[in-house]
């Protein structure tokens, strides 16, 4: 997952070309091509979304089945 910072307030992130993987670990043939957070200290998030709209993001720690 690239990171790139962008200026303003409240500072976001922009993340491209994420991974997806199911809730059972499987890696999903497709990625987010955008998605945008506001923690840069945290790398894993759990994304709820719909092709490529993000309904919701939140923060977790590293799942164990990622490589």
């Amino acid at each position: 997952m690239k990171k790139q910072v962008m200026l303003g307030y409240p500072k976001t992130q922009t993340y491209q070309d994420v991974k997806i993987y199911s809730k059972t670990g499987q890696k999903l043939s497709y990625t987010l091509k955008h998605v945008k957070g506001y923690d840069a200290t945290q790398q894993y998030a759990a994304i709820q979304h719909k092709g490529q709209y993000v309904k919701h993001l939140s923060y977790v720690a590293k799942a164990p089945f990622v490589e």
